[in-house]
This record gives C-alpha cells, sequence and structure tokens, in this order.
C-alpha cells in the first residue's frame, strides 16, 4: 500500500508548512542557519567530519530534505578525501518530487539534488537505497517509524531528532522511540534536537 503523501501550503515566499501537522517544516528564510545551530553544531560535526574515515547519520523527519542537503555540502566540503558518509532518514509522509525540486532550487550542491531527485521513491514504503555522491549513501525509510526502526540494521553516530513538534506529532517523541534510537546507537553516539519541550528533555 502506497503511503499517504505530505500536504503542504507554501507562503507568498515559498515557504513550506505542513497541512497535516500544522506545522512549519524550517523557520522562514533561516532553514540552513537553523539546521547549522541545532543538528551540525548540536552534534559537533565539524570536528567529528575533519577526522571521519565512516560517518553514519540518522534523522526523523526527511522533509525537504534541508538537514541532508546542509551535512552532504558540510561533509564534502570538511571531511578527509577518503571519508564516507551514510545518512539514514525515516519520512511518514513524503514531499512530492516536483515540490521538492521547487523547494531545494536554490540550494547548495545541485548534483547531489539532482541525484537524490533522480532515484526518488515517491511514496512507496520501504527502504531505499540513493547513491547521491560516490561518498554519501542516502538510506531512506519510508512508513511508520514505530515499526520501521526497530528493524534498522545500522549504529547511529550522531541523531538529528527532526520530527514536528510533540504536541503535533507526539508519536516520534515516545520515550518507547527515543529508547529505540538507543539501542540503534554507536558507543559514544549523540543526539541534537530543536523540542525544548520537558518530556523530550527527560526521555533524552
Amino acid at each position: 500500500m502506497l503511503l499517504q503523501p505530505a500536504r503542504l501550503t507554501l507562503d507568498a515566499n515559498g515557504q513550506p508548512r505542513s497541512d497535516h501537522y500544522q506545522d512549519i517544516y524550517y523557520n522562514p528564510g533561516a532553514g540552513f542557519a537553523e539546521s547549522e545551530h541545532v543538528f551540525i553544531n548540536g552534534n559537533r560535526l565539524h570536528e567529528r567530519i575533519a577526522r571521519a574515515r565512516h560517518l553514519t547519520i540518522g534523522e526523523i523527519g526527511y522533509g525537504t530534505g534541508l538537514n541532508f542537503i546542509h551535512t552532504a555540502d558540510t561533509f564534502l566540503r570538511e571531511a578527509p578525501p577518503e571519508a564516507r558518509l551514510h545518512y539514514i532518514s525515516f519520512e511518514l509522509h513524503p514531499i512530492a518530487a516536483d515540490t521538492l525540486a521547487t523547494l531545494q532550487r536554490d540550494w547548495p550542491q545541485p548534483d547531489i539534488r539532482a541525484a537524490v531527485l533522480a532515484q526518488n521513491p515517491h511514496n512507496h514504503p520501504g527502504h531505499h537505497l540513493i547513491k547521491a555522491h560516490p561518498r554519501i549513501h542516502l538510506h531512506l525509510i519510508q512508513g511508520d517509524i514505530r515499526a520501521t526502526l526497530p528493524l534498522l540494521r545500522a549504529r547511529v553516530d550522531a541523531w538529528y531528532l527532526d520530527g514536528f513538534a510533540p504536541a503535533k506529532n507526539p508519536e516520534c517523541w515516545t520515550p518507547e522511540l527515543l529508547a529505540e534510537l538507543a539501542r540503534h546507537s554507536a558507543p559514544g553516539a549523540t543526539a541534537a534536537t530543536f523540542s525544548a519541550a520537558r518530556s523530550v528533555r527527560d526521555a533524552l
């Protein structure tokens, strides 16, 4: 059965908002700055990328792909030439490919964006391994994360907890789900989130 695609509205400036969750995908005009501050700096990735041989990042909420593109761009600029990035991202309501192309039009790494869009799994559930770059693989897992995460075979070095706000999307923030994240984490793994909700902080 195909997944229900994302329903979203673009504001006057072309910024996306989820109709289903009644929440924004990122702060208008500040998506990359937000990604840098919350997820790159929150996981100390500049220093880790600079000495990485292989880095696995996990993300709850692929959304527009902004965090992936920003991370890939940072990785290619700062990682040693032999380093590899494995980026795992979970998504329940994928955004249509033509909408992604519009949203990403002015973003960096056009070759990576084109490669990912060319291999877009649309709203098909399951595991989709996308070769975004010779050194970067995107593992896009589409479906209910409560069912797909326990089956993951990976040890994640850094987590991006970027689902919609806990009040809008509580399924992505339960103690049980966060315990599964811990079970699939490498020794010394880190996690970063935009959420300041007490329930999330306590569960982490």
